[in-house]
């Protein structure tokens, strides 16, 4: 079993970002079909392909456009589009040509075809399908099934477009992983993809930021800092990939380091929490109002009243009640000991922040308010940012026990909108902001906040192993790394 240490957090403080694996799932006490049951009939929410729309061909090439990417994309020369999306981006600042929303159109068509192609050809090592149009149609519908009614998107992934051969690729490029806030202790995560990544294009390195648990991200930028300036060949280009709090420090990373940013050709987050989570809004105020002794459901956002409620329901101390879930996550105390000494819990968890207040900020949605207000004009233009999204839909395959809580706070704090990966709701994954018009967002896939980052074996404690086997998180990176060699960013 892998461990991060003896003190496990996994439901609030492993919110957003990582597992330890060394705790039993929790029973999440809420009624979960009834929630399902809830959103199926009511009247003012905004349905999933509504929600995660995204722009077509016709709207994005239409007949007026007559330009090379155009013409091909229309006529699905794909071989066509190809070059003409590679030499937009050989300047020395292609994030300035995704401006074209020609060319944001072809990347994200382009990835997700490739995530396909990998699932279908197990990554390059087997025949693809003899009916591909089938096959991929099945992987498209599991894995996006906002668009299963949808046949007009995804016509390049319905095509065997096998990637460019990775044997020639002959860039000193570095991959530069930033991970979630909370480690595990053997510092596996993204092992198995990186191991794909060097099958598929042995040229590109992988690092991995060696941050530590909940720490400000000021602190882990200094760290990536430390981390790429050890890395061999000073000029190489640079891609980051932020996965939750991860996407936080790639950017402030950024922001903070302007030669860095000068050798950083791609960005793609992973469940992004850049611009935080009420999950933990409502962890620090309910804390707060503790500690003052108020009523924490007259304290708490309205939108917590439902979660809240919930908690009334369990006991007549509800601040005390949500503040032992956090300990008891936190393995060193138990729902049991909390009420029978509130105090000493409270105390447990204050000690707790005491060396992580600025770590557990981040990622809230004031600080993240703040970054983007203060940081956000200082991000450079000239860089390829891609973001990464998933909600579940499905809570029976994808939401476990020990995150329910999470996800009905966050259902209701969506208000119209309330789809989540259960940390983050979907509509604050994409960076947007002064990125907005350049930003490349991959269509919205099913699953958690961990399914897609995580592999075999990593979170089983927390969340059943059928769940982090669903997903393809191998195929997924290694489509990514594959997208930059076709589009030139490998250098």
């Amino acid at each position: 079993m892998r461990c991060s240490r003896f003190i496990a957090l996994s439901s609030v403080l492993v919110a957003l970002g990582g597992a330890t694996g060394c705790v039993e799932e929790a029973d999440s006490q809420l009624d979960v079909e009834g929630l399902r049951r809830d959103f199926a009939t009511a009247q003012d929410v905004v349905p999933l392909p509504k929600a995660a729309a995204m722009a077509r061909l016709t709207d994005i090439c239409p007949p007026a456009r007559a330009d090379e990417l155009c013409v091909a994309l229309r006529a699905e020369d794909y071989a066509r589009a190809r070059a003409a999306v590679a030499a937009a981006l050989s300047g020395a600042e292609p994030g300035q040509a995704t401006v074209d929303p020609a060319i944001r159109y072809y990347l994200r068509e382009r990835s997700v075809s490739l995530v396909v192609w990998n699932i279908l050809t197990d990554r390059g090592r087997a025949a693809p399908p003899a009916d591909y149009a089938s096959a991929a149609a099945a992987v498209l519908d599991e894995h996006y099934p906002a668009y299963k009614d949808d046949p007009g998107h995804f016509a390049m992934a319905r095509r065997p477009l096998p990637p460019n051969d990775g044997a020639i690729c002959a860039s000193q490029d570095t991959l530069v992983i930033f991970p979630g806030v909370l480690r595990l202790q053997d510092r596996s995560e993204f092992v198995e993809q990186t191991r794909a990544i060097r099958e598929a294009l042995p040229c590109l390195r992988t690092v991995v930021v060696d941050t530590e648990d909940f720490m400000d991200p000021a602190v882990n930028a200094a760290v990536a800092k430390r981390t790429i300036e050890q890395l061999a060949g000073a000029r190489a280009g640079l891609h980051f990939v932020g996965y939750s709090q991860g996407s936080t420090n790639a950017l402030r990373t950024l922001v903070d380091n302007p030669d860095i940013a000068a050798r950083v050709r791609s960005v793609l987050t992973l469940n992004s929490a850049a611009h935080g989570s009420e999950v933990v809004d409502v962890l620090l105020q309910a804390l707060a109002s503790m500690e003052r002794k108020e009523d924490v459901c007259t304290q708490l956002p309205a939108y917590a009243g439902p979660t809240c409620a919930w908690a009334k329901a369990q006991s007549p101390r509800p601040a005390e009640l949500l503040v032992s879930r956090i300990a008891s996550d936190l393995g060193i105390t138990s729902a049991e000991m909390a009420a029978v000494d509130p105090n000493a819990t409270l105390e447990i968890v204050r000690e707790f922040l005491r060396g992580h207040i600025a770590g557990v900020r981040s990622l809230g949605t004031a600080e993240a308010e703040a970054f983007w207000k203060n940081r956000g004009a200082a991000l450079p233009r000239g860089i390829v940012y891609t973001s990464f999204r998933s909600a579940i839909s499905d809570t029976e395959k994808n939401l476990p026990p020990s995150n329910a809580v999470f996800y009905h706070l966050l259902t209701h704090a969506g208000g119209d909108a309330p789809y989540n990966d259960m940390q983050v709701l979907l509509a604050k994954q994409s960076l947007g902001g002064p990125l907005a018009d350049r930003e490349v967002m991959l269509p919205v896939a099913e699953g958690n906040h961990w399914q897609w980052e995580y592999t075999e074996g990593q979170m089983d404690a927390l969340m059943p192993a059928h769940m982090t086997e669903r997903a393809r998180q191998r195929e997924l990176l290694v489509a990514y790394a594959q997208s930059l060699f076709e589009a030139g960013l490998l250098r």
